[in-house]
């Protein structure tokens, strides 16, 4: 079935496919849907081709299928793109070789829109969140996927954090003066993030907006100097600005020239991000200019709320 001219919709209402060899090709609709259909047995196949709009596929099951079947439930046809978002919450068991779904990241433009919500997903009976063939070409990580409150499959966590992997002395040119933190930093778990640089995280979703920054720092510095922690935030790349700061007296510990006086910082904040925006840690001495360091395995994180 193919649109006349892309501005029509489809949908299919409490349908029980029994031995289809497959469910046809639907192309270039503006909007489709389809609840309380039921496929059972054969290789029920369903096959998206050009633009769309959108689809939502409710209360879907799919049972007893063909130990044959190697095609997808949901299958990428032909120059597919879907400009608005895919949302299922289908109840799949899928025999030995069969993906639930192929889409490609690039046939989802938009964030967050290959929408699995509350799926679930067994393979010959047996949950396996880890089976690579239920998705052939996209994971759950990937900016197209928003994928929640799923059992036996993947689910989208939306964050991740940077940690610091090697040492290097922040130099402070003067006091009450901001600057980066140095060190090497290792970016953990990103899933709608990157690292554009290597102390900065920076959202590329929609959604979520709202999130929960933490962080755990240990700082050594000079005995007895405040050292403030300063959490700024970058609205597309550029208007930097102060959104959070904390301070802390650097302990003054004995043990002679192996004594390290550090300042331990923790803690965590909600914060809002808009696409694009990211966030930077800087430090300042309050005291004077003494240099300071981030010792290693310090790290700060950024989930969803």
């Amino acid at each position: 079935m193919i649109d006349s001219d892309g501005s029509h919709g489809v949908s299919f209402t409490n349908i029980y496919y029994v031995g289809c060899s497959s469910l046809g090709e639907l192309a270039s609709y503006r909007q489709g849907s389809e609840f309380n259909t039921l496929r059972v047995a054969g290789s029920p196949t369903l096959r998206f081709s050009g633009n769309w709009g959108g689809y939502r596929a409710s209360s879907t099951i799919a049972r007893d299928l063909d130990s044959a079947m190697t095609t997808a439930l949901f299958e990428e046809g032909l120059a597919f793109q879907m400009s608005g978002r895919f949302l299922t919450d289908i109840n799949a068991d899928l025999p030995a070789l069969a993906p639930l779904c192929d889409f490609t990241t690039n046939s989802f433009p938009n964030p967050s829109t290959l929408q699995f919500k509350s799926a679930i997903i067994t393979r010959d009976g047996s949950f396996n969140a880890n089976d690579s063939n239920i998705f052939t070409n996209i994971s759950a990580s990937d900016l197209a996927c928003d994928w929640s409150d799923n059992t036996g499959m993947r689910n989208t966590f939306v964050g991740g954090g940077l940690v610091f992997a090697l040492e290097q002395v922040t130099s402070i040119p003067l006091q009450n003066v901001g600057v980066d933190i140095a060190g090497t930093l290792v970016p953990v778990s990103l899933e709608h993030f990157d690292s554009p640089t290597s102390d900065e995280l920076r959202h590329l979703g929609i959604t979520p907006i709202e999130f929960t920054v933490s962080w755990n720092f240990v700082l050594d510095g000079t005995a007895n100097d405040t050292y403030a922690i300063v959490l700024m935030k970058l609205e597309n790349n550029t208007n930097p600005q102060e959104v959070f700061s904390q301070s802390r007296v650097c302990n003054n510990l004995q043990g002679g020239s192996q004594a390290r006086d550090v300042a331990y910082f923790n803690g965590q904040i909600p914060i809002v991000l808009n696409q694009n925006d990211s966030l930077i840690w800087q430090v300042i001495n309050l005291t004077d200019g003494n240099d300071c360091t981030m010792e290693r395995d310090s790290a700060w994180y950024i989930k969803e709320r």
